[in-house]
């Protein structure tokens, strides 16, 4: 099946220069925003029917800020019966980390993304059944797995600044 990796499918400033299965890595083609951020960002299409309804759209819905996702999810849209996670190599220091200029190690960030969705997914529900403590113990049971660390996401930090308002969320 070919995935339209949307709004990214070689329109405008960004090219498809890596396509696995249901995971790309697009190339950011524009110059001018090239000299502030790595070229690269990653991005995994998913059936809607593997994702969570009140995920579509919402990269921040149960902590999903929390896995371990290079910079966190910055993009997730529905399109159609697909939904679209990506993140971006667009962070402080982005520019000057060598091994985000490496379109095959930002390819394994997309694996790694794409095995941490699928992994809380098949959790979500005993997560939104539980406490705090126990929320961060899965959480972490999922994240550890990741083969490459990475920094908590600018959304992370500030949740955890203000207390861990999305890890305390109750569902209404």
């Amino acid at each position: 099946m070919k995935y339209n990796f949307y709004p990214f499918n070689g329109k405008g400033d960004y090219k498809l220069v890596l396509v696995k299965d249901n995971k790309a890595v697009i190339e950011i083609s524009n110059p001018e925003i090239r000299k502030y951020r790595a070229p690269y960002n990653g991005y995994v299409v998913f059936h809607r029917k593997d994702i969570p309804k009140d995920w579509w759209g919402n990269y921040n819905a149960d902590a999903l800020q929390c896995l371990n996702i290079h910079g966190g999810i910055t993009f997730c849209e529905k399109e159609g019966n697909y939904i679209v996670f990506g993140f971006d190599c667009g962070h402080l220091g982005d520019e000057t980390n060598p091994k985000l200029k490496d379109i095959n190690y930002v390819m394994q960030l997309t694996e790694q993304m794409e095995e941490q969705i699928m992994e809380y997914k098949k959790v979500i529900k005993k997560w939104r059944g539980y406490g705090i403590k126990r929320r961060c113990r899965l959480l972490d049971e999922i994240t550890t797995k990741g083969k490459i660390k990475e920094e908590a996401s600018f959304g992370k930090m500030i949740d955890m600044l203000s207390g861990g308002q999305d890890l305390r969320k109750e569902r209404r």
